[in-house]
């Protein structure tokens, strides 16, 4: 059901957004436009870093995008109440809206719409579209779907796609199932792949050079106690899927690795897909090039981060452009350590790493840290004292942002 609310274009997709290069970047005056990329930033990060300003959200932010005017949209989560918060560079809030669902990601189309993606327990998922003002202009419901979208891709033409998993006519199976749509909220298409299982997962989608690409996996059930007890294991891969924009799909590709539905990565014309352990690199039409496995990596469950030189973070170890290991900043490899990253990790204009961190015998005691990727010294930590719960993203001037419990910081230089 399609719900239209107004004439002015902002998107919120209330569901989950995808992490990887989107081709939204390459058109997008915005200064961070969307999550999905390699995480390589074009803009200095601090030196000597200052707690700039905290602003108290309500809410522990999921992920945010900025527009060019250095204006903050994030989404966040508290007690089971979700809100979309707009703050000024100089950390006002300039409003908050309550969503009707859960979302922990955004993106931001011709720097003027925000695309979410939300779940609802009443309405199910649904596909929304906000001004950055804080208007509601549309909405999409999809009542059916038996899962919460996952993060949305975006294109720079305003192509709006999302995967999830629908039941089968019999109630026997879940089937892939992949909506796109217009900027406008206008389906454009609505289909159900041929992949088809009892125990289905599917990532979330990227569009690269006008075709979709996402990864599809079939569980397979172990009972672990008499008593009926059991577990779904996803141990014998998945499948790379492309599709073009009409719906149609060109091919797939499979791997075998346990399953991970952390979505594809599009960058130096190759697509990375993640499992638990392994890297793989396959060519826009499918062939495997290079496989990287890595079973000692830590927490695989967020996207590896690619710089411009080549190199790339996966399992928190820096490999370089041929997937040889360099050096890692794994705690499980510093038995030293006590710092745990917490989530993606972003390069700056100079190759230093900016990534959140928690202590793993304390995670009050949590904040940001800055290593340099080619010294392997650490430039700094700041402490932030309450658990981190978004990613770090800089603004044009050099400004860090980053989310936690309730607050959102501003890290700016001394």
């Amino acid at each position: 059901m399609r719900k239209k609310i107004g004439f002015k274009l902002v998107l919120v997709i209330a569901v989950v957004l995808s992490f990887i290069p989107g081709e939204i970047w390459a058109a997008s005056s915005s200064v961070h436009p969307s999550n999905q990329w390699s995480r390589q930033s074009v803009y200095k990060s601090p030196k000597q870093p200052i707690i700039k300003w905290a602003v108290d959200l309500g809410q522990d932010t999921g992920n945010m995008v900025i527009d060019s005017n250095n204006t903050i949209y994030a989404v966040g989560q508290y007690n089971f109440a979700t809100k979309l918060t707009a703050v000024s560079p100089d950390g006002k809030i300039k409003w908050s809206v309550q969503l009707e669902g859960e979302t922990n990601d955004l993106a931001l189309y011709n720097d003027n719409t925000i695309v979410l993606s939300i779940f609802d327990a009443k309405n199910g998922s649904i596909i929304a579209a906000y001004s950055t003002d804080g208007e509601l202009i549309w909405e999409n419901k999809y009542a059916d779907a038996t899962s919460a979208f996952q993060p949305i891709a975006l294109s720079s033409n305003g192509t709006i796609v999302a995967t999830t998993r629908k039941q089968t006519n019999d109630w026997q199976e879940e089937e892939a199932r992949v909506i796109a749509l217009s900027v406008t909220g206008e389906q454009l298409f609505d289909i159900s792949t041929t992949w088809k299982h009892k125990y289905l997962k599917v990532s979330s989608p990227i569009i690269v050079k006008d075709h979709i690409y996402f990864t599809v996996a079939q569980g397979t059930y172990r009972q672990l106690s008499k008593s009926g007890a059991g577990t779904v294991d996803y141990f014998n891969g998945g499948k790379l899927i492309k599709m073009d924009l009409n719906g149609k799909i060109k091919w797939s590709a499979a791997y075998k690795a346990e399953y991970n539905e952390v979505s594809p990565v599009y960058t130096n014309n190759l697509i990375y897909v993640q499992s638990q352990g392994a890297l793989f690199m396959f060519s826009p039409e499918g062939a495997l090039k290079k496989t990287i496995t890595d079973e000692k990596g830590y927490n695989f469950s967020y996207s590896p981060s690619f710089s411009e030189n080549g190199t790339f973070i996966f399992g928190h170890r820096l490999y370089n452009s041929a997937g040889k290991l360099l050096w890692s900043f794994n705690p499980q490899d510093d038995l030293k350590s006590k710092k745990y990253i917490q989530n993606t990790v972003l390069i700056d204009r100079d190759q230093n790493a900016l990534y959140t961190y928690r202590l793993y015998d304390d995670g009050i005691k949590s904040g940001v840290t800055s290593v340099n990727l080619k010294t392997k010294k650490t430039n700094w930590s700041l402490p932030l004292y309450q658990h981190m719960s978004s990613p770090p993203v800089l603004g044009s001037d050099g400004t860090l942002y980053v989310g936690g419990d309730r607050k959102l910081f501003a890290i700016s230089e001394k």
